[in-house]
């Protein structure tokens, strides 16, 4: 077991973090309120290897079996590391998140973007999620209540099974990850289910993914947009969330946010 001290130490020195950016999450928007000094920290560790026993870095990081790693700050974050202890699971209008942020037709396609810092990332596969059960949705969309649990994983588990496929866009690339080619790791099949990947590892990672086609401000250094499109389920909801979770390729780690948005 790791010490509470060596924990603090990863996520200090782990300056490679990244953030939903659009639509906003309610991490970015926790900053823009100026409540979250750096809502980066929403860091999900540490998560145990994955895959067979003994397989070698970076095999054994969430990265290469994406989705397996559980979250253990529920689908859309909790802070571990500050005296906030923020819970990003669910709204706080007070301190600026929790109401809508974007409407969007149901079953179009959009684009959405999240940040990396350029002061190093881990590399790995993420994805954008969401969750058609509004029922289960709705726990996490009412300030008056704090979700269990039970709760957290039934709507991970519903995310994963709505995880919107990089290859539902036509003519968007959606190529296996690098580090991934040969292994037989599940990330060499990821493409195939909906993630996206950036790499490859000590390359450039994710901000050198394609084109840098932007810059933002993360973890108290300048990043990189990544742009991706997603097509929207066929649902109409009056609050759902957008979720979004990277596997990370160099830590044992998880970054799990959620926007909150509106399909018509």
């Amino acid at each position: 077991m790791r010490s509470a001290a060596l924990l603090v130490s990863l996520a200090a020195d782990a300056s490679g973090h990244g953030m939903f950016w659009t639509p906003k999450s309610r991490a970015r928007l926790s900053e823009v309120s100026g409540y979250e000094k750096d809502a980066t920290t929403i860091i999900s560790e540490p998560m145990p290897p994955v895959g067979t026993q003994g397989r070698p870095y970076p095999g054994n990081r969430p990265f290469a079996e994406p989705g397996v790693s559980v979250s253990n700050v529920g689908p859309c974050g909790m802070e571990t590391y500050d005296s906030l202890k923020t819970n990003w699971n669910m709204p706080n209008e007070a301190h600026g998140w929790g109401q809508l942020e974007a409407t969007y037709k149901a079953g179009s396609v959009i684009t959405v973007e999240w940040c990396v810092s350029d002061v190093a990332d881990h590399g790995g596969v993420y994805s954008y999620r969401m969750c058609t059960d509004d029922a289960l949705v709705s726990k996490f969309t009412n300030a008056s209540h704090t979700p269990t649990q039970d709760e957290m994983t039934a709507l991970d588990s519903c995310f994963q099974a709505g995880i919107l496929k990089c290859s539902d866009v036509p003519g968007q690339s959606c190529p296996v990850h690098p580090d991934c080619v040969g292994t037989g790791w599940g990330c060499e099949t990821a493409n195939t289910t909906g993630w996206f990947s950036c790499g490859p590892k000590d390359s450039g990672r994710c901000e050198k993914k394609s084109v840098e086609v932007g810059d933002c401000f993360t973890h108290g250094n300048k990043g990189s947009i990544l742009r991706d499109q997603v097509k929207l389920p066929d649902h109409v909801s009056a609050h759902t969330l957008l979720g979004f979770r990277w596997d990370s390729e160099d830590t044992p780690q998880l970054w799990m946010h959620c926007a909150d948005v509106r399909l018509e």
